[in-house]
C-alpha cells in the first residue's frame, strides 16, 4: 500500500518536476549564451583591432608608401581611440535597457566600414572607412557585450569574462592570417569585402545571443557618474590602465616590420608574429581567470602582475635579435597582454554599484581610449626608419605599462582590504 501511494505520488509530480528542471537548465544556460555572443563581439572589435599590424605593414610596403610609418599608424590607433571612446556613450544605453538596438547599429557600422574600406585607395578614404566608422561601430558593441555579461555573473565572473575576451584571441590569430593568405590571391579590395561578409555573419549571431538585458531607465540620459571622480581607487585604475594602454598596441602595430628589418624574416613570417602574440593572448585570457577565483587573489592583483610582466618582457625586446627567440617572446608578450585586457572588466563591477555599470564602463573606456590613439603614432615618431633603432619606442612602451602597474596596486589593495572586512 505504501509503494502504491508512493508510485502515485511519483507519477503526479512528475510533470512539474520536469519543467522545473528545464526552468533551472534554462536559467543556467542564458547567461552563458551572453559569453558566447560576448565573445563574437570581441572577434569583431579587439580581434579586428589587434590585426591592423598586417594592415600596416601592408599600407607602409604598397598601398601608402608616400606616408610615414606614424602616419599610416594612426588609421589603426583612431580605431582604437574609438573603440574605448564610443563607450561612454553605449554604456548608458546599456544601463537604461537598449541593449539589443545599440549592438545592432554598431554592427552595422563594422560591416559598413568594410565595405567602405574596399573601395578606398588613399589615406582620408582609408582613415574614414578603418579608423572612423569601424571604430566607431567597435565603440558601440563592446562596452554592452561586457556589462552583460558581467551583470549576468557573481562568483564565475571573471572566468565568464576571460573566455568572453578570448574572441579576441581567435579573431587575432585568424584575421592575419586570412589577410596575408588572401591578398596575394584575390587582392586588397576583395579581402575587405570577404572580411565585411564575415563581420555580418559573426554580429547577426551576436545580436541574437546576448539579446535584451532586463535593465529599463535606471540610468537614462546619465554619461558619467560624477561620483565616480571622487572614489580614489576607481580614478587610480583609469590613470593605471591609461597608462598600460600606452604602451600596450606599441608591439602590435611595430612587430611585423621590426620582424623584416631586425630579425630579417621573409614577410609571410612577420604577418605570422601577430597570429602566434595573439595565441599567446588566447591562454592568457583563460588560465589567469582561473586563478582571479581564488578568493584570496583576485582579478585586481592578476591584473597587477600581468601588466608587471608584460612592461619588464616588452623591456627585454631590445635583446630579442632571431627568429626562435622572437616567436617565444611574441607569445609570451600576447600572454600578459591578454591578462591587461581581460581582468579590468573583471575588476570594474568590484568598484562600481551594478546600476551604474555600464556608464562607469563606459566612462573607464573611453578615458583609456586617448592612450590608444596616442601610443602607436608617438611609437611611430620614436622609430628611426633609416637605421632601424627602435629602442626609443621599446624603452617608451615598457616603462609606461610599468608605471600602470604601480598605479593598479591601489584599487587592488582596496579591493582586497574591503573583501577583507
Amino acid at each position: 500500500m505504501v509503494s502504491i501511494r508512493i508510485h502515485l505520488v511519483d507519477l503526479a509530480s512528475r510533470t512539474p518536476r520536469s519543467e522545473a528542471i528545464r526552468r533551472l537548465a534554462r536559467g543556467n544556460t542564458k547567461p552563458w549564451s551572453k559569453v558566447l555572443g560576448c565573445f563574437l563581439i570581441f572577434v569583431n572589435t579587439y580581434g579586428i583591432a589587434s590585426t591592423y599590424g598586417a594592415y600596416q605593414s601592408f599600407y607602409q610596403t604598397s598601398r601608402l608608401t608616400h606616408y610615414s610609418p606614424s602616419a599610416i599608424s594612426w588609421i589603426g590607433t583612431v580605431q582604437v581611440f574609438l573603440l574605448g571612446l564610443v563607450g561612454v556613450i553605449a554604456g548608458p544605453f546599456f544601463d537604461s535597457g537598449y541593449t539589443r538596438s545599440v549592438l545592432s547599429l554598431g554592427c552595422g557600422l563594422i560591416v559598413f566600414g568594410y565595405l567602405m574600406l574596399s573601395l578606398s585607395h588613399n589615406y582620408v578614404h582609408i582613415l574614414l572607412s578603418q579608423g572612423v566608422c569601424i571604430g566607431i561601430g567597435q565603440g558601440l558593441t563592446y562596452v554592452p557585450a561586457v556589462a552583460a555579461v558581467a551583470d549576468a555573473f557573481t562568483n564565475m565572473r571573471p572566468i565568464a569574462l576571460g573566455i568572453g575576451a578570448t574572441g579576441a584571441a581567435v579573431g587575432g590569430v585568424v584575421l592575419p592570417i586570412m589577410f596575408n593568405q588572401l591578398i596575394t590571391s584575390i587582392g586588397f579590395d576583395w579581402v575587405n569585402r570577404v572580411f565585411a561578409l564575415m563581420t555580418l555573419v559573426i554580429s547577426i549571431s551576436a545580436v541574437i545571443l546576448l539579446g535584451k538585458n532586463i535593465r529599463h531607465g535606471t540610468s537614462r540620459n546619465l554619461l558619467v557618474d560624477k561620483s565616480a571622480t571622487r572614489e580614489l581607487p576607481f580614478v587610480l585604475l583609469c590613470l593605471g590602465l591609461f597608462l598600460v594602454e600606452l604602451g600596450y598596441w606599441i608591439p602590435p602595430f611595430t612587430v611585423p616590420i621590426y620582424a623584416e628589418v631586425k630579425v630579417r624574416s621573409a614577410t609571410d613570417v612577420s604577418f605570422y608574429i601577430l597570429a602566434i602574440m595573439n595565441a599567446g593572448s588566447f591562454a592568457g585570457r583563460i588560465m589567469p581567470a582561473y586563478l582571479a577565483q581564488v578568493q584570496r587573489v583576485g582579478p585586481a592583483w592578476v591584473l597587477v602582475a600581468g601588466a608587471f610582466s608584460l612592461g619588464t618582457l616588452i623591456l627585454c625586446w631590445m635583446a630579442v635579435q632571431s627568429r626562435t627567440s622572437l616567436i617565444v617572446w611574441a607569445f609570451l608578450v600576447g600572454f600578459m597582454s591578454g591578462i591587461t585586457v581581460s581582468m579590468p572588466n573583471a575588476v570594474l563591477p568590484r568598484l562600481s554599484p551594478s546600476h551604474v555599470l555600464g556608464v562607469r564602463s563606459g566612462m573607464m573606456w573611453s578615458f583609456v581610449s586617448f592612450a590608444a590613439l596616442i601610443g602607436a603614432p608617438i611609437a611611430g615618431i620614436l622609430v628611426n626608419t633609416k637605421t632601424n633603432d627602435f629602442r626609443k619606442a621599446q624603452m617608451f612602451s615598457g616603462i609606461s605599462i610599468c608605471l600602470g602597474a604601480f598605479m593598479l596596486c591601489v584599487p587592488a589593495w582596496h579591493i582586497a582590504k574591503n573583501r577583507n572586512e
